[in-house]
């Protein structure tokens, strides 16, 4: 038993990002399963940090809409690594909404506005329908951690040491 268990205070949702962990894509039907059709579809150009987010977000909400004993509980949104970035869009597409339905936003998604708004509505009723203020969403999805992996000394030896061995990168680059 950890007593430094993130369990101990409270629920524990995780969610692997897609194509990682224990999830996976499927391909558009009739395309070829294969990892070339695979890696073509999730390549750094095809990803965006917003679209990640939304995600994600789609996720939690539904989670919390099919338990309705926990869904008016304080959420704490984790983050580890990249995951600093997806969580700092998460908190501001909940506390900022509306912006990402109303053309406000570059990156405007009018059914994740509504199915937050929905969320909302159940959570807050007093503001059934209508703008929650940011004041009243942080008693929800007010917190979040950001973890990154620290890197000690030894590590950072260590890559020196790869760095600076004949054939590294390093030498790739400089020739």
């Amino acid at each position: 038993n950890n007593p430094f268990s993130w369990t101990r205070m409270g629920n524990l949702l995780y969610i692997d990002a897609r194509c990682t962990g224990f999830s996976y894509g499927l391909l558009a039907e009739g395309q070829p399963r294969n990892f070339d059709n695979l890696a073509m579809e999730f390549t750094g150009r095809n990803f965006n940090s917003y679209i990640d987010a939304a995600d994600y977000l789609r996720v939690l909400l539904k989670f919390l809409q099919n338990r309705p004993q926990i869904q008016n509980n304080p959420v704490i949104i984790v983050g580890e690594s990249y995951g600093g970035v997806r969580t700092t869009l998460m908190l501001h597409m909940l506390l900022n909404y509306r912006c990402y339905g109303d053309g406000t936003e570059v990156f405007q998604d009018p059914g994740l506005a509504n199915l937050i708004q929905e969320h909302y509505n159940t959570v807050f009723p007093q503001y059934a329908d209508q703008e929650v203020p940011p004041e009243v969403i942080v008693s929800q999805f007010g917190k979040q951690v950001l973890i990154q992996p620290a890197i000690d000394q030894y590590q950072s030896m260590e890559e020196i040491n790869l760095l600076e061995r004949p054939g590294s990168i390093v030498y790739q680059v400089a020739d």
